[in-house]
């Protein structure tokens, strides 16, 4: 798993892993193109090193603030959403369905009879935020573990090459606050799950149509669905295989070493609150998970290593519950067919218990923010901000890069931008769209004709309680110290003017049409 700064869309499979991001209850869904739902992208820094499928199909971005746990619900799946409740664009000609299963996990379902890629996304809200302070880097080799081994299929490469039988393949990333699960396989379909393993012959998936789609789920499909639901349901954390994939955590750790945009991800984490959990090492190593010594081999019992095994199981019991997972299918099955699939395969994953749900339940922020606050999310998770004007903010830091380059990055602390306040306005998308703006008079066509630039980015970063809002200039080969003081001199004088000027707001109706935005009155 490579270490990078990742879109959500890019964090997984392009056919539906945007999708598989958090959504809400029936009342708030939190579905984009869901009647009243909103968006929002979800940065990604940890991947597996695995074969990414070239997929041609995407499905709506979602999101939640998950709080408090609810209890599962008792008795059968419950439809959150039909087809009819989904805001779709013309061209899309795929069916919807939102559900939560017996088990309480929410699952989203797309019926997609064109496709010729169907694929399956898990996701977790717990990503390194939540590694114990001894072991940094759990939440990563605990993902990795994962993929080594369920009761049900014991062998460290059974999902991979049941999804190479079929076409397909699988991935996963860890994040700060997520972690993600995904594969994707052909519309195949075989006489009987045994057969695809035995490398029996395959052909297209199910032979009747029921107008909006096949009346069965695929051979592929449903064992893949299967193999993936084991993660949850009976991992095996094999004994065996903790030495070697401890080693293969350490290596990606070491080739990232050298990669710039590594080391300015661990220069910002070094700067932030050490009370907040964005401090933490998110990557790991040996030593990191080991307390600094050998789990194996003549030196292990002297050098004062000890296993993490008993941790990871922890790690699971804690993190992987149903509240706390989401779920997104596509296929080109209807949408019936595709439920019945998840539920004989996602709905064997336990429901939590009432200790855990007690032990997990989350107060509510008060009305002001406890504290007069104007966003009430903020700090509301952590109860700290991860940067402050005392020991990260209103800095100045020069950095010496492995590759040459001359790269001038602005970065804002920010309210969150899921806070109930903006997510219907969406300011920065306003604000990033006009710093970022190209046409003539912008800040881009003035400092690129005085030979100041020769690029400018703007967007925003780190997906926090508080938000990291980014501005990057890609500055010439030759610039000097004056020419980078120079590039910042236009910057404040654009933000005041378009504070003050009566354009932003037409400006904001222009971008609305653009991003879901809601503009009020």
């Amino acid at each position: 798993m490579r270490l990078a700064s990742l879109s959500a869309a890019a964090a997984a499979a392009a056919v539906l892993v945007p999708a598989a991001l958090a959504f809400a209850s029936p009342s708030a869904f939190g579905i984009s193109g869901l009647r009243g739902g909103t968006d929002a992208p979800v940065g990604s820094e940890l991947r597996r090193q695995r074969q990414r499928p070239s997929l041609g199909t995407s499905v709506a971005g979602v999101e939640e603030e998950v709080a408090s746990p609810a209890p599962p619900s008792s008795g059968e799946t419950r439809t959150l959403a039909a087809d009819g409740d989904f805001i779709k664009s013309l061209p899309d000609s795929r069916s919807y369905r939102a559900i939560e299963l017996s088990n309480g996990l929410k699952c989203l379902l797309v019926s997609d009879p064109q496709t010729d890629v169907e694929a399956g996304a898990v996701h977790i809200n717990s990503g390194h935020f939540q590694d114990p302070e001894r072991r940094p880097g759990l939440a990563h080799f605990h993902e990795h573990m994962l993929f080594l081994g369920t009761e049900k299929y014991p062998g460290e490469s059974d999902l991979e090459a049941y999804l190479s039988r079929n076409g397909g393949s699988s991935n996963a990333f860890t994040d700060m606050e997520d972690t993600n699960y995904y594969f994707s396989v052909a519309p195949l379909d075989h006489d009987d799950d045994r057969a695809a393993d035995g490398g029996g012959e395959a052909g297209p998936g199910g032979a009747t149509e029921d107008g909006g789609g096949l009346e069965r789920a695929s051979s592929a499909l449903s064992g893949a669905l299967d193999r993936m639901a084991q993660f949850f349901v009976a991992p095996t954390f094999n004994a065996a295989m903790v030495e070697r994939e401890l080693r293969a955590i350490d290596s990606e750790y070491l080739n990232s070493v050298s990669s710039d945009s590594w080391r300015n991800y661990q220069l910002l984490k070094s700067y932030a609150n050490p009370d907040h959990p964005f401090v933490k090492f998110g990557c790991g190593n040996y030593d990191t998970l080991t307390d600094g010594g050998d789990i194996a081999g003549e030196a292990a019992e002297l050098s004062g290593g000890t296993n993490p095994r008993e941790d990871l199981i922890k790690f699971w019991e804690d993190n992987y519950q149903t509240p706390k997972m989401r779920l997104c299918v596509v296929g080109k099955a209807n949408l019936d067919a595709l439920q019945r699939s998840v539920e004989e395969t996602f709905g064997l994953v336990k429901p939590p218990s009432d200790e855990w749900i007690a032990a997990n339940q989350q107060e509510s922020p008060p009305d002001d923010g406890g504290d007069g606050a104007l966003f009430l999310s903020e700090h509301a998770r952590y109860g700290v901000a991860p940067f402050d004007k005392d020991r990260s903010l209103g800095m100045i830091r020069e950095v010496v890069p492995v590759v040459e380059s001359r790269l001038l990055k602005l970065q804002f602390a920010t309210p969150p931008m899921e806070d109930p306040k903006l997510v219907e306005t969406r300011p920065y998308r306003v604000l990033s769209h006009l710093l970022g703006h190209e046409s003539p008079g912008s800040l881009h066509s003035l400092l690129n004709e005085e030979g100041l630039i020769n690029g400018l980015t703007s967007g925003g970063e780190c997906t926090l309680r508080q938000r990291c809002s980014n501005g990057g200039k890609h500055v010439p080969a030759t610039a000097s110290a004056h020419s980078s003081s120079l590039v910042l001199l236009p910057l404040y004088p654009f933000i005041l003017f378009f504070l003050q000027s009566a354009l932003t707001r037409l400006i904001f109706l222009s971008v609305a049409l653009i991003y879901p935005l809601h503009p009020r009155a």
